[in-house]
């Protein structure tokens, strides 16, 4: 089965190469057919340069481009849609969970047990993310909070950068989702729940790397915005189908 891994990044110039190094490693001499697209959102640094470089020599990378800052959402819908693999695994630029243990997220979907595979950070098995900032750990700790009464049944983290889904399906979901900040993922859980996607998670080892590119008051107002917009259209498809 075809792989597509795609990247959304904003200002890693600093961090996006030895991800992509660590992708060459792992995955491309041992998976057929397999691609990789980032997603320059905008960046104001060198990223896109720094990608394109590496595409030179890696024909297994593409960039995908874009003028204006819209968000991850926004980049990741872009992207899957330019993907062609029969499974689509996102990740962050920074690379959260390392590519040796992506059989853990591919292996459910090419067997038939998921449609959706996730990692999380919050099962009881799930390794602890050594040396998170303070200011980080409190503001992830109070969206979790406000995003109990929301989140799918069964899922304990929506927000770890690093999941996995049927190519077809990411499609098509992703075609769908309106929120172009952080609080996409919550939207994409949802509307897998409502079309009856099967969804597992599976706890994984999860690095934290200095560098981030979330500014935590002005993300989290947007996140906060964002969660009322999702919400809302929860209840009014509800009663529509009511």
């Amino acid at each position: 089965m075809k792989l597509s891994v795609i990247i959304p990044a904003y200002n890693e110039e600093a961090r996006i190469l030895p991800t992509l190094r660590r992708f060459g490693e792992t995955l491309a001499a041992t998976t057929p057919g397999l691609e990789i697209l980032v997603g320059d959102d905008g960046s104001t640094d060198a990223t896109a340069e720094v990608v394109r470089d590496f595409t030179n020599d890696h024909p297994w990378c593409r960039l995908v481009t874009r003028a204006e800052n819209r968000g991850k959402g926004a980049t990741l819908r872009e992207l899957v849609a330019a993907s062609q693999g029969d499974i689509v695994l996102y990740s962050d630029a920074d690379l959260p969970v390392d590519p040796e243990h992506f059989p853990r997220l591919l292996d459910p979907i090419r067997s038939g047990e998921a449609d959706l595979v996730q990692v999380s950070r919050w099962l009881h098995e799930s390794p602890t993310v050594a040396e998170v900032p303070a200011m980080r750990l409190v503001i992830s700790q109070l969206y979790r909070l406000a995003t109990l009464p929301m989140k799918p049944a069964g899922i304990t983290d929506t927000q770890c950068g690093c999941k996995a889904l049927r190519g077809g399906l990411a499609r098509e979901l992703f075609r769908r989702l309106t929120i172009d900040g952080f609080a996409f993922d919550l939207e994409l859980l949802l509307l897998a729940q409502s079309q009856g996607c099967s969804m597992l998670e599976v706890p994984l080892p999860v690095r934290h790397v200095t560098g981030s590119s979330i500014k935590p008051i002005q993300d989290s107002v947007t996140m906060m915005r964002d969660l009322a917009r999702i919400q809302w259209t929860a209840w009014t498809r509800g009663s529509g189908d009511s």
